[in-house]
Parts: C-alpha cells; structure tokens; sequence
C-alpha cells in the first residue's frame, strides 16, 4: 500500500511539474522570430541523402518549409495531410521538412515507417530552427519566390495544409 501511495504522490507531482512548466511558456507569437512579410532567415542544412542545400536553392519558386519533431503527434498529422496530397497528385511547392532535435538516423527511420518522400534534413542541435522560433512544432512556413515568408503557421489545425497549398498554387 504505501508503494502505491508514493506511486500516486510521485504521479501528481509530475502533473503539477507539467503544468507549471507549461505556464511558463512563451504565447506562439513570443515564441516566433519572424512573421509574415519578414525574409526568411537563410540557413544550408543537408538533406538525409547527403545532398546540401540552402535557402537560396530555392529561390524563383515558392517553398514550404516545415519545421517538425518525430515525436509530435501533430507534426505527423500535418506531414500526413501533406503525403495524401501528394499521393493523390495535388500540384505541390518544393518542399523541405526540418527535423527539429533528430539526428538522421532518427528521421531516417520516421520517414520510413510512414512512407513520407518528401525531403527531409535533421536539426539536431536547433540551428535552423532557432532562425525561425523558439518552441512550438509543428510550424509551417510558405516562403515565395522572393524568400519572403508568406504565410506562417503554428502548431496543428487541419486547415492549415489545404490554405498552405492554395496559396502557394497561386504562386506557382
């Protein structure tokens, strides 16, 4: 009994933890370091196959960049709205998927085990994504032709992707 006891006392004590913690967090506007209408910050990262690339790769185009974890259930939701549309042959912007705190070996296996194809790049030290924010994933970012962000979001909503690609087929 007093096993179970301590169990549950150790229990609400890390709820109560959490929830501290997650008071102290930044609102997602504090936590962003650009916003619509900024440049995108330029950064080169290499891709899972060895291939290095950078921002300014992309220029003349309209990119979306999306800054992910692998433990993120609504990363893989998004990531997951974004593969169907592939698979179902929407016309889609280049795209470059950011894994924040993974190494390759990491994304490497999280891509396989959903059959994602999109490029993707390990961050494990944050230094891309600390260009862009400073908590909060997933976040998606519609950068135009210019490398101007035109359309940012944070976090999950399922309307995000179908906006995201909309308007990045107007610049296409």
């Amino acid at each position: 009994m007093r096993r179970v006891l301590r169990n549950i006392v150790l229990a609400a004590l890390a709820v109560i933890a959490t929830a501290c913690v997650s008071e102290n967090l930044p609102s997602k506007e504090e936590s962003s370091k650009v916003y619509e209408g900024d440049m995108a910050p330029k950064f080169t990262t290499t891709l899972l196959d060895g291939t290095e690339v950078s921002l300014d790769d992309y220029r003349g185009a309209p990119l979306l960049l999306i800054m992910f974890d692998c433990g993120c259930p609504d990363c893989k939701m998004l990531l997951d709205e974004l593969h169907a549309a592939i698979a179902r042959g929407e016309s889609v912007p280049a795209i470059l998927a950011i894994g924040r705190d993974s190494d390759a070996a990491l994304i490497e296996q999280y891509r396989e085990n959903n059959g994602y194809t999109i490029p993707m790049a390990p961050d494990p030290d944050r230094a891309v994504y600390g260009l862009y924010a400073s908590t909060y994933v997933p976040r998606a970012y519609l950068v135009d032709a210019k490398g101007r962000i035109a359309m940012m979001t944070i976090e999950y909503d399922d309307w995000y992707m179908s906006e995201l690609l909309n308007r990045a087929r107007a610049m296409m």
